[in-house]
């Protein structure tokens, strides 16, 4: 059977650790942001992201485990095999809730409910709603003429909003970007990094079954 040069796997490896270091930095920033808000505590996209951040640790864990077995212990790569099968698994699981979630709907549900209510005076969703704005940086759901330039103090920074000083954004394309854009780019981010742990997970199993003096080629220089 042909063998593999070492360089092969252990450039997968690298490229994996780095798509897993950016996939949980993606997921933390998507998850920090949005679900540290108490106004979107009713949301359940969160499991998905959670996931999908801790299949990214779970890469890490991986990658260093097969370049450790590809370069030095072969019986390593039987622990790589195993660990990346349990993470395939959880990667697969939370790509695919993330890309069925109609969490961006719910969103929209939710922010509509809650703006109608915020006219109405009611103390918690001014609050809760106030809160967001501030946090995200945006004004308005749609658009921040529907305050008809009475601006709540929470659509700029210094509190004395003007038409000048407002935040430039609507609430609903800020959230739009967080839950879903960041969300789905994790998920298609994951995605790819099953598809690269399958390839890496057939070579370890190669070169595993083989002898120690043909599991590689030596790398040309």
């Amino acid at each position: 059977m042909k063998a593999f040069p070492k360089s092969v796997p252990l450039a997968l490896c690298v490229v994996l650790s780095a798509c897993a270091i950016i996939e949980i930095v993606i997921g933390a920033v998507a998850f920090g942001t949005m679900f540290s808000l108490e106004i979107f505590e009713p949301l359940e996209n969160r499991a998905a992201l959670i996931v999908l951040m801790t299949s990214g640790v779970l890469t890490l864990i991986c990658s260093a485990i097969g370049v450790v077995g590809f370069m030095k212990n072969r019986k390593l790569l039987l622990v790589y095999i195993a660990v990346a099968c349990a993470n395939i698994i959880l990667q697969v699981a939370g790509f695919s809730v993330a890309f069925h979630s109609n969490v961006i709907s719910e969103a929209t549900e939710l922010l509509v409910r809650l703006r109608v209510l915020y006219n109405f005076n009611e103390p918690t969703v001014m609050r809760l709603w106030d809160e967001m704005q501030k946090s995200l940086q945006c004004c308005g759901l749609l658009d921040s003429s529907e305050w008809q330039n009475s601006y709540p103090d929470s659509c700029c920074l210094d509190g004395d909003c003007t038409a000048l000083t407002i935040f430039a954004d609507p609430c609903y394309t800020v959230t739009e970007f967080f839950f879903f854009d960041l969300t789905q780019g994790v998920a298609g981010l994951s995605a790819a990094m099953t598809i690269l742990q399958l390839i890496l997970g057939g070579i370890a199993v190669i070169v595993s079954r083989q002898k120690p003096s043909s599991a590689y080629k030596p790398d040309s220089n």
